[in-house]
């Protein structure tokens, strides 16, 4: 079928036409690329396509110097143009796992400091956009540990390689499949963080005492 993409005047805070804000319209792109690639039809699937709709608008805003990421987490929110300076989101989509909790507060009966998996139903009223937070957050995850050109590979390659309406579990599966073919390292896919660079451990000086 042939795409259609929908854009509305926003009434919330501004009287906007969201087709000016960058962010919608990347946003709504990329359900372009999920849908054709992925079976959005279970319900944690269509949660991921508003995580990677999110992900992919805020990784190319920050990459053109359109949207900056200030240092430190929870600073990046998506739809600010929209809604103002809280954005249409619960936490910023830099929000890591099990920190910051000031900057990433709780939401519904999720906890702060950063959505994961465990809150899956719990992110506010638990809509598509709510638990979208969750698998969101977690690919900018990658792209901080991994840095962009890998992540954007592995997690476009995952979407490709992805069982028939993947779970948020099946879809990290392709992912990992998608990592190990293209030879980036596993195990950072799976701390979410980069490798620690080796340190050099200074040997002790040690006096020998000989006996005459």
């Amino acid at each position: 079928q042939s795409p259609r993409m929908q854009m509305f005047l926003w009434n919330a805070f501004h009287d906007v036409d969201s087709s000016a804000d960058a962010e919608i319209v990347y946003h709504e792109y990329t359900h372009g690329l999920s849908g054709r690639l992925v079976n959005l039809s279970s319900v944690q699937a269509g949660a991921m396509g508003e995580g990677w709709s999110d992900f992919y608008a805020l990784d190319l805003l920050v990459h053109e110097g359109t949207k900056t990421d200030p240092a430190g987490p929870g600073n990046l929110r998506f739809g600010q143009y929209v809604y103002g300076s809280q954005g249409l989101r619960e936490q910023a989509i830099d929000c890591p796992r099990f920190g910051a909790d000031a900057q990433c507060p709780a939401s519904g009966s999720a906890g702060s400091g950063g959505f994961t998996y465990g809150d899956l139903g719990k992110v506010d009223d638990n809509g598509v956009h709510d638990n979208g937070e969750i698998w969101g957050q977690t690919m900018w995850d990658l792209r901080t540990a991994l840095g962009r050109n890998d992540a954007l590979k592995i997690i476009t390659g995952g979407m490709r390689l992805s069982p028939s309406s993947p779970s948020m579990l099946t879809m990290r599966d392709a992912i990992l499949q998608s990592a190990r073919v293209n030879n980036v390292n596993l195990s950072t896919v799976w701390s979410g963080r980069p490798p620690r660079a080796p340190t050099l451990r200074r040997r002790r000086r040690t006096s020998r005492c000989r006996r005459h």
